[in-house]
């Protein structure tokens, strides 16, 4: 029986990460669609905010995998996310990186504050 437990986890496990890496998800195509609405990017834009995104849920994804400690966990996600604005900033204008700034939870989130 906890043979099969075992297999199960193990599973559902490797299934949630290959997932992760075979593309964007739900969540990173969600992000890029809320900005490209709202700031109307451009086709490049899109595609590399796209990817941008999507490697930082790679990122985020594999110090979940690696890190157990509630705290540790927290503050190298923290440094992953706050990563997110310098990257942004040179794929946007000006113009738009201040608007995403001041939107930027229902651009992530979908839902302000």
């Amino acid at each position: 029986m906890k043979y099969l437990i075992f297999l199960i986890i193990t599973f559902f496990s490797t299934a949630a990460v290959c997932k992760a890496q075979s593309g964007p998800t739900t969540h990173d195509a969600g992000i890029v669609q809320r900005l490209t609405d709202s700031l109307h990017l451009t086709a490049t834009q899109q595609s590399t905010l796209l990817q941008t995104s999507v490697n930082i849920s790679q990122q985020k994804m594999q110090v979940r995998q690696t890190i157990t400690n509630a705290d540790s966990l927290r503050l190298k996600l923290q440094q992953i996310e706050n990563g997110r604005d310098a990257l942004y900033k040179d794929i946007l204008t000006p113009s738009a990186f201040q608007l995403y700034k001041g939107g930027k939870n229902y651009f992530l989130n979908g839902r302000s504050k």
